[in-house]
């Protein structure tokens, strides 16, 4: 069997190494693209020397991943290397290719857009210092952060039409990520990918009817190739990470925590102590090799006393090393809650958390006299200060949300304080992260032959459809069972004269 013949797109052979091809600024023709018997690979990888202009000064073509690279010098040509554009056929340009950008060291801190920092939730009234964990320096990640030589940003770009449109069929739900335009870019270490590997496996093997034979053969494949460089991407470290997940008292590592930190899906978080579900919208992953946490921005629904309205609020995890039990973390995924039936009234937390729900949507219709006994939650959170009564309750509570944020001020428990009503501005403290804009469609292929076929009788609607600011007097809530989950379990109320307190 003769050997694979290694080409330039413009047929000129200049290679240094038997799987690399280098383009210098001093070629006389430097516009190739490296081929495998005439064709572009299926995956190519391509490391950039890019000048202070962002501009190309030499760059490499691989077969295979590059593991070194040479220290970044000052190039001796001023004209920029041209690199050579992939063609419209499928032979002519690779199903995707990872790209290693190594820069001048650049000084381009960029900082993250905030949410409203004049909109609370009424709860916020109890919080006397205004504290938020977020603090807003680390980028995200679809914002590369600036380098120094030799450590490249890495980048995988994927030209193929059929694996776009196998990813916009199946990601529901990913904020500030562009599947429209092609090539579509994600960064390293591709998380977007690796946590809907599921749902491409389960694609590929059933593809929508309107898939011809042929466009479906080279979608599965297509898909394969994708599948494929992921396992080889991460290798064992993977299979044992997922090994840890499935274990009678499942574990995770630090590094791979975000393998379970899907956005859309729901964790439970501690809020004024209590175990509260809220919704992931994007992970900053940490490392425990620089000891940077985990930064995870979630969602909840509660009333601003007189809308029912999205919140924001990010949670810190710290470093910690070899295996966690996963019930021990600050965010549980909802998956690997342990349930406890006893302490959850016979029901799983997520009936428990769904029937709250419903119970605060029906306090907020209208003054509500409730006869209580139990514990009074504490409002404080652990933060030393601490606003209304707390401990056991046992008498007449009423639950008035509008009346709550005219009079909490009066309050013998505020001690004559002048807080600013709900609605007014917040000052000197950290604002919560930015909310996403949720999907109101689910995700579906975007071919042509697909979008030839679609019904425009027949509607496409998500589980976040019908999600928008509600005043429970007059509006109907959505039929979603995610709505009445993430709704807030905590009412402030009024007790005995105008003492105030959480049940």
């Amino acid at each position: 069997m003769s050997k694979p013949t290694l080409e330039r797109a413009d047929s000129i052979d200049s290679f240094e190494e038997v799987n690399t091809k280098i383009i210098k600024a001093s070629d006389p023709e430097t516009g190739g693209i490296l081929r495998v018997d005439g064709k572009v690979p299926s995956v190519l990888h391509v490391l950039k020397y890019m000048s202070f202009s962002d501009t190309v000064v030499e760059c490499r073509q691989s077969l295979t991943p590059f593991k070194h690279f040479p220290q970044f010098k000052d190039k001796d040509s001023i004209d920029d290397v041209q690199i050579g554009e992939y063609g419209e056929d499928d032979d002519d340009k690779p199903v995707l290719d990872i790209t290693y950008k190594i820069s001048k060291p650049s000084n381009d801190y960029r900082r993250r857009d905030h949410g409203n920092p004049n909109e609370r939730p009424i709860t916020a009234a109890f919080d006397l210092n205004d504290f938020r964990y977020d603090d807003g320096d680390d980028e995200d990640e679809f914002q590369a952060a600036a380098t120094s030589a030799p450590k490249p940003v890495i980048t995988m770009n994927i030209h193929s039409k059929y694996l776009i449109c196998a990813l916009q069929a199946v990601i529901s739900y990913y904020p500030r990520v562009n599947l429209q335009d092609a090539p579509v870019t994600i960064p390293a270490p591709y998380r977007l990918l690796y946590l809907h590997r599921a749902e491409l496996a389960h694609f590929r093997d059933n593809q929508p009817k309107s898939h011809s034979p042929e466009y479906s053969e080279i979608t599965a494949r297509h898909i394969d190739v994708l599948l494929n460089f992921l396992a080889e991407n991460m290798g064992e470290a993977l299979t044992k990470e997922e090994t840890l997940h499935k274990l009678d008292h499942p574990s995770a590592t630090f590094d791979l925590f975000w393998l379970l930190l899907k956005p859309g899906q729901i964790v439970y978080g501690k809020r004024y102590g209590l175990w509260t579900p809220y919704v992931i919208s994007a992970v900053r992953a940490g490392s425990s090799n620089t000891f940077k946490s985990y930064k995870v921005d979630c969602w909840y629904l509660e009333s601003n006393g007189v809308f029912v309205k999205r919140y924001a609020e990010t949670f810190r995890v710290q470093p910690w090393t070899g295996e966690q039990p996963i019930s021990s973390l600050p965010i549980i995924p909802e998956g690997f809650w342990v349930e406890n039936l006893a302490a959850q009234g016979g029901r799983t937390m997520r009936e428990k958390c769904i029937e709250e729900g419903r119970l605060y949507w029906e306090l907020l219709k209208k003054p509500t006299y409730m006869e209580y006994e139990g514990q009074l939650v504490n409002p404080s959170s652990g933060n030393g200060q601490c606003v209304g009564i707390t401990g056991h309750l046992s008498g007449r509570v009423i639950c008035d949300p509008v009346g709550f944020d005219r009079f909490y001020t009066a309050s013998p428990d505020m001690n004559g304080s002048n807080r600013p009503s709900l609605n007014s501005s917040r000052t000197g403290s950290p604002a919560p992260p930015p909310l996403d804009h949720l999907p109101r469609s689910l995700p579906r292929c975007g071919c042509d032959a697909c979008e030839k076929s679609r019904d425009p009788t027949q509607g496409n609607n998500g589980p976040y459809a019908e999600f928008r600011e509600l005043d429970a007097t007059r509006d109907i809530p959505p039929n979603s069972e995610v709505f009445y989950h993430v709704l807030a379990k905590v009412m402030p109320s009024f007790v005995r004269t105008v003492a105030v307190g959480h049940v």
